[in-house]
Parts: structure tokens; sequence; C-alpha cells
């Protein structure tokens, strides 16, 4: 007999038989990391002990989030928003905070996203962050800086899609 299997239900399978990208608490560590694989870092800013920071964290190790992690290539840290509030300021913008920072591999933020996120909603914003990468690679290759308006208008309008105000502002300013 020959039963057929729905796809869904054997992605479901395999994504639980692969090994979880793991979660690291060193923020350091995965950014020395990401520049030497190269790749890019997820860092989740937690604000432990808050009911909405907690059940953010736990969502992390869903399968969607571990399964869109992994598609990505990305490395995953967890840094804690108030003892890294310098990270938090200068990757999302405010003081200390939950909410989620994408970094290149040479570790500038080029997406980001304040507060609590449902996993359908991360899983959406790091499948963005994929489509969008090749777009930043690009512009932060170039050799050139980026003094003609169009490029820094174009460029600042696609980090501030990402949720990158804090490097989108500038570019808008000058464009």
């Amino acid at each position: 007999m020959n039963a057929r299997v729905p796809l869904a239900a054997c992605l479901a399978l395999l994504a639980g038989c692969a090994v979880a990208p793991a979660w690291r608490e060193d923020v350091a560590a995965a950014l020395a990391s990401a520049r030497t694989e190269p790749r890019e870092v997820v860092v989740y800013f937690a604000l432990r002990g808050r009911e909405a920071s907690d059940r953010m964290e736990r969502s992390l190790q869903e399968p969607a989030v571990v399964t869109a992690l992994a598609a990505g290539g990305f490395l995953g840290v967890i840094a804690d928003g108030a003892e890294r509030s310098d990270l938090y300021r200068a990757w999302i913008g405010g003081g200390e905070g939950m909410g989620i920072a994408v970094l290149d591999a040479g570790g500038r933020c080029y997406a980001a996203r304040p507060g609590p996120q449902d996993p359908p909603e991360l899983v959406a914003f790091l499948a963005r962050c994929v489509q969008a990468r090749p777009d930043v690679q690009a512009m932060r290759a170039r050799t050139e800086p980026l003094t003609a308006p169009t490029d820094q208008h174009w460029f600042g309008c696609l980090l501030l899609e990402l949720g990158c105000r804090v490097e989108s502002e500038p570019l808008l300013r000058q464009a």
C-alpha cells in the first residue's frame, strides 16, 4: 500500500530531525563567529522576567522560527536588553528594550523590530531580510561612499522598510 503523506507533514518531520540552531548568549562571540564564517546575526534583546519577553524567548525554539533561522543561514544570539542597552540603542534606537536586530557579517545592523514578535511575524521578518540581503550587500560593498542623492534615498528607504531607523535616518537626511 502506498500512502501519500502531505508535504507539510514531511517538512515538519524533517525540521524536527534537523539539529536546531542554538541561540547563543555571548554577543561578542557570535559577532566574531559571524565574521569568520561569514554569516549574518539575529540578536534578540530580552528583558527577562517580563511576560512578553519570556514568551518570545520561548518561541525562539518553535519549529517555524528555527527553520527560518537555519534557512537564512543566520546565527542567533540572545542579549540582555538592559545590560546591553548600548547595543540596543545603537542598533534599534532608544534606551533599553526588547526586540530583534539583524546584523550583516560585518556586524552592521540593517534590520530591526522593537518589541515582541509572534513566531509568524518573526518568520516573515527573517524571510524579508533574506530577500533584501543581496541589495544590502551590494550597497555595503561599494568602494565609493554613497554621495548620490538617489543612492542615499534608495538605500535609506530600504533600511527604513527593514526597520533600521538608526542607519536609515542619516542617509535620508543627506538625500
